[in-house]
């Protein structure tokens, strides 16, 4: 699974999937999320771009749910954008939609994270 950093927004920071997410091999490397976040990146608010994930796999659901737990814990918020249709409907047959912020483009992941930001304030 290779994830990319893609900047520092100040309000949040940016990350992509560069290809379809399996969580095969995850057990065997370095979490791809630890990487590109960094010390203390999971205590930021995170959006994910999911554009060039075209397929999810059940492993990788389950390393995604680990991860909004950890973004929880510590303060943050991991926010998907842009997922695929087959990407989406593998997160809505098993209710992820109910756990995850997920939208249907980066805009929208901004302006629900601006929202929330608002509220909190």
């Amino acid at each position: 699974m290779q994830l990319e950093f893609q900047g520092d927004e100040g309000d949040f920071l940016k990350i992509a999937a560069q290809e379809s997410l399996k969580g095969a091999g995850l057990m065997n490397q370095i979490d791809p999320m630890d990487q590109v976040l960094g010390i203390g990146g999971y205590r930021r608010n995170v959006l994910f771009d999911l554009t060039e994930a075209a397929l999810i796999d059940s492993a990788a659901i389950g390393w995604l749910l680990q991860k909004h737990r950890k973004f929880e814990e510590e303060g943050g918020c991991l926010v998907l954008h842009s997922p695929a249709p087959v990407v989406m409907q593998s997160l809505k047959m098993l209710q992820m939609h109910k756990i995850f912020n997920i939208h249907k483009d980066f805009e929208a992941a901004k302006d629900w994270l601006a929202s929330k930001d608002s509220e909190t304030e």
